[in-house]
């Protein structure tokens, strides 16, 4: 890709040509009811008896815990693809704090076949100004067909909200939940991807890491779903898809 396109990891911000770009993490929480960090803590502490800031401070080193843990196995996962790519594939030492690490040679060790072709790359879209980086593009060498990964880290992931939350319009049919938010995601990568490097994904696969065990989750196609965001992109930018 010869595009002027980077992105400044401090402020997780998108750049083309000097315009700023949404990331899609960004625009898809346009379709989320806020969290009420206020409120729920408010009555978090209450039931547990401990005080408001009590609770927000364990809420944020929990976040924090998390957000550093997905950051070294995404960077672990991305060193072992490479040397996959260069054909000199073996594990790296893994960080005793983060078995999911083994998981994740796991993961390419059982996987031999699939042939990667991008990692880590970042793609765009100037008509909806929006970008986005994928964690891993590969090509199963028996069929031929391509596939999008995600990497997740999550303690678990939810496939339904036990709270019957919706996603906001014009999603406002669709439980809010892990799978959903990253089926979205995914999907909206792939309009970019097949946009702006021209090839065809053939396939959707959250691959989800965990201190035991790896599992796969194949999502399915929403062309439609994803249509009416964009729209709703466009209306967002003042402007009017001309399709």
């Amino acid at each position: 890709m010869k595009h002027k396109l980077n992105f400044e990891e401090e402020t997780h911000t998108y750049t083309y040509d000097g315009e700023v770009l949404l990331s899609v993490t960004q625009f898809l929480k346009n379709f989320k009811v806020p969290f009420d960090r206020e409120g729920i803590s408010k009555k978090c502490a209450a039931k547990r008896g401990i005080t408001q800031e009590q609770v927000l401070k364990m809420w944020d080193e929990k976040c924090e815990k998390a957000c550093k843990k997905g950051t070294a196995v995404h960077a672990y996962a991305e060193g072992v693809a490479r040397l996959k790519q260069s054909g000199q594939f073996k594990p790296f030492k893994v960080d005793k704090y983060y078995p999911e690490m083994e998981m994740v040679n796991l993961f390419f060790e059982e996987h031999p076949y699939l042939k990667p072709l991008y990692i880590e790359v970042m793609t765009f879209n100037l008509k909806y100004k929006i970008a986005g980086t994928m964690d891993y593009i590969c090509q199963d060498e028996r069929d031929g067909k391509i596939y999008l990964l995600d990497y997740k880290t999550n303690e678990k992931l939810d496939f339904y909200s036990k709270y019957k939350k919706k996603l906001l319009f014009p999603l406002e049919t669709i439980d809010d939940c892990h799978i959903n938010n990253y089926l979205l995601q995914l999907n909206l990568y792939k309009f970019l991807i097949e946009d702006d490097l021209g090839i065809k994904i053939d396939g959707l696969k959250i691959v989800h890491f965990t201190t035991e065990k790896y599992s796969i989750h194949d999502c399915r196609f929403v062309e439609e779903e994803i249509e009416m965001v964009l729209k709703y992109r466009l209306r967002e930018l003042g402007e009017v898809d001309k399709k």
